[in-house]
C-alpha cells in the first residue's frame, strides 16, 4: 500500500475582506498520516496536535488569507484498507465567518493490495530416482487481512520435466482454508483457499520415479497462479518462486552376448530389480544386446548369472559407462557364467554394459564303427557277425558259391567335430566286388544321417556313389585293384594275403559332425560275390 497526496484547495471569494484564522478538519477513513510535513501554497499551517505519523485526523489551521486569494495545503498519506476509501472535509471557519461554509467534495483513494510473496524448497535437494523429497511452499501476505479467494498452483511434474513424478501426500496445508486442494499428476492446485494474516504454508511429499533420468531439474510456481483478493481487489505475486531438484539415476545394466563357435538364445537371471532376459545371437561372434534393467537399489551387491551352456566357457567384462562421475573406472570381470558388482560399485548414475563372451570348448570326436552283414537273398537279415552267438542277430552269414554278400560299416560320432574322416574297408579274401551293385558303375551306397540295424532286411535309402575315386565327385571309391590289409597278420614267410580290393570313403575336411548336430552318423555300404 503506497503512498499518496491529499490537496486541500482554499478559496477566499470575498473580494474586499481577507480572512483569518481559517479552520477546517478531516478524519482520514481507511488511510493515516504518513509524513509530518505540511506543504502546499498556504503560509504558516499548522495542525492541532502536531501532526503526526499514522494520526488518522487532521485539524489544519491556516493563519491568513488574503481577499479572493486561493492556497493549497498538501499532506501525505498512505492507505491502511485495501479498497475505495471516499474523503471529505469539514467545511470552512474564520475569525471572519465563524460559521462553517459548506464541506469539500469528495476525494476517492483506492488502496490496491500489496503483492504476495511465495517461495520455496526441496529437502533434500539432491535425490536418487525412486525417493521421495519434501517440498515446502511458502507464501507471505503483507496486507494486514486475510486474502480470501486464495489461488496457488505448482505443476511439479511438467516444470521439472520429470515424467511421472507424482505429489504422495500433503502433510501441511495453512494455505487451503476451506477449500480442498487437488495433487494429480504431480500437481497441487488450490482454489478458494484462504491466506491468513501474515501468511500460510505448504509442505507435501514429492516420490521421484524409478525410472527418472540424471536432471538437474528447477520447479517453477509463475507468479501469475499465486492470486486472491482483499476486499474485492485481487492481488498477486509479482515473481516467480523457483527450487532446484538434483535427482541421479539409478543404475542401469545392459548384457550384450557374443557367441563364438556356435548361435543360439542364451538365458540370463539377476538379482536387485535385474529380473531375466533372454537373448538371441543370430551370428557366431557379433554380440546380441538385451534389455537394458533399471536396478532397485544403489550401494546393492549385484549378480547376474548367465544359465550354463555345455561345451562352452565364459568369461564377462563390465564396464561403467558413466565411470566419469561415478569414479567406477575399473572393469568388473568374472571367468565363470556369473557376475557380481560389488555394492561400492551400485552407484547412482552408473551405467554398466556386462558383455558376456563363450567360447566353444574343443571336444574330442567318439567315433564308434559297427560293421553288418547279410545275404542278399530274400528273406535275408543283416547280422553283426563280429559277436557270433546263439542269437539270429549275431550269427554268421551264410553263403554259397554265387551268393551276394552285402556289407555295411555303421559310423557314430557322440563327441566333437571329426576332420579329415578317412573309413577303410577291405574286400574279404577270396570274394569278388560287385561293381555295379546299386546301378552302372556305382557300387557304393551311403545313408547320411541313417543308421542301419540288425535284424534288417535291406540297405538303408541314400546316395549311390560312383567307384572312382574322386573326392571332388563324391566321398567313394571302389577300388578292384589287389591289395594287402597291414593288419593281416603274415605267414611264415612273411607274406600277407592278398584282398581283391578296398573301399575308402573320405569325407574331407568337413569330416563327421560333432554329436547333437545332422550327419553326426550314417551308414556305408558294399557288395561282394562268393565265386
Amino acid at each position: 500500500m503506497g503512498v499518496s497526496t491529499i490537496t486541500f484547495t482554499l478559496t477566499n471569494s470575498n473580494s474586499n475582506t481577507a480572512l483569518s484564522n481559517l479552520n477546517f478538519t478531516d478524519t482520514l477513513s481507511g488511510m493515516s498520516v504518513s509524513s509530518t510535513a505540511i506543504g502546499g501554497t498556504c503560509s504558516g499551517v499548522t495542525n492541532s496536535p502536531a501532526l503526526a505519523v499514522n494520526a488518522t485526523a487532521l485539524n489544519l489551521t491556516i493563519p491568513t488569507l488574503a481577499a479572493s486569494a486561493s492556497c493549497t495545503v498538501t499532506v501525505q498519506v498512505k492507505g491502511t484498507r485495501v479498497g475505495t476509501n471516499p474523503n471529505i472535509t469539514t467545511g470552512v471557519t474564520s475569525t471572519e465567518t465563524p460559521v462553517a461554509g459548506a464541506a469539500s467534495n469528495t476525494a476517492n483513494l483506492l488502496v490496491t493490495p500489496l503483492a504476495l510473496g511465495v517461495s520455496k524448497a526441496f529437502s533434500p535437494a539432491s535425490v536418487v530416482a525412486g525417493a521421495t523429497t519434501t517440498l515446502t511452499i511458502t507464501v507471505t501476505n503483507p496486507n494486514g487481512v486475510a486474502v480470501t479467494a486464495f489461488a496457488l498452483k505448482d505443476d511439479i511434474r511438467t516444470t521439472t520435466t520429470i515424467t511421472g513424478l507424482t505429489i504422495t501426500s500433503v502433510t501441511t496445508d495453512t494455505c487451503k482454508g476451506a477449500a480442498t486442494p487437488t495433487t494429480t499428476n504431480g500437481s497441487y492446485v488450490l482454489s478458494g483457499g484462504t491466506l491468513p494474516t501474515g501468511g500460510c504454508s505448504i509442505v507435501m511429499n514429492v516420490q521421484v520415479p524409478a525410472s527418472a533420468a540424471t536432471v538437474a531439474a528447477t520447479n517453477t510456481i509463475y507468479s501469475a497462479d499465486v492470486s486472491g483478493t482483499v476486499n474485492g481487489i485481487t492481488t498477486t505475486a509479482t515473481t516467480n518462486a523457483t527450487a532446484s531438484l538434483s535427482v541421479t539415476a539409478l543404475p542401469t545394466l545392459t548384457i550384450i552376448k557374443i557367441s563364438s563357435g556356435g548361435v543360439g538364445t542364451f538365458n540370463f537371471m539377476g538379482d536387485n530389480g535385474f529380473g531375466s532376459d533372454s537373448i538371441t545371437t543370430t551370428t557366431a561372434g557379433v554380440g546380441g544386446t538385451g534389455a537394458t534393467k533399471t536396478l532397485t537399489a544403489i550401494n546393492t551387491a549385484t549378480t547376474v548369472t548367465e544359465t550354463v551352456v555345455a561345451s562352452y566357457t565364459t568369461t564377462v567384462n563390465c564396464i561403467d559407462s558413466n565411470s566419469g562421475s561415478t569414479g567406477n573406472t575399473l572393469p568388473v570381470t568374472s571367468a565363470t557364467n556369473a557376475i557380481t558388482i560389488p555394492a561400492v560399485n551400485v552407484k547412482a548414475g552408473a551405467v554398466y554394459t556386462c558383455t558376456y563372451t563363450k567360447q566353444a570348448t574343443a571336444v574330442a570326436p567318439a567315433i564308434t564303427l559297427t560293421k553288418l552283414g547279410r545275404n542278399v537273398k530274400p528273406g535275408a537279415v543283416f547280422t553283426d557277425s563280429s559277436q557270433i552267438d546263439a542269437t539270429p542277430q549275431h550269427a554268421s552269414i551264410n553263403v554259397n558259391p554265387g551268393d551276394t554278400v552285402e556289407y555295411c560299416i555303421v559310423y557314430r560320432n557322440a563327441g566333437g567335430n571329426a576332420p579329415n574322416f578317412v573309413l577303410k574297408d577291405y574286400v574279404p579274401v577270396g570274394m569278388q566286388i560287385v561293381a555295379d551293385a546299386y546301378s552302372t558303375g556305382r557300387g557304393v551306397r551311403w545313408a547320411s544321417g541313417s543308421t542301419l540295424a540288425v535284424g534288417s532286411g535291406a540297405a538303408p535309402a541314400g546316395q549311390d556313389l560312383t567307384n572312382a575315386d574322386n573326392i571332388l565327385i563324391d566321398p567313394a571309391a571302389l577300388d578292384s585293384t589287389p591289395v594287402t590289409n597291414p593288419a593281416d597278420p603274415a605267414d611264415v614267410n612273411g607274406v600277407r594275403p592278398l584282398h581283391p580290393g578296398l573301399l575308402t570313403f573320405n569325407l574331407g575336411v568337413a569330416g563327421v559332425p560333432a554329436t547333437g548336430t545332422a550327419g553326426n552318423n550314417g551308414t556305408v555300404c558294399f557288395q561282394a560275390r562268393v565265386p
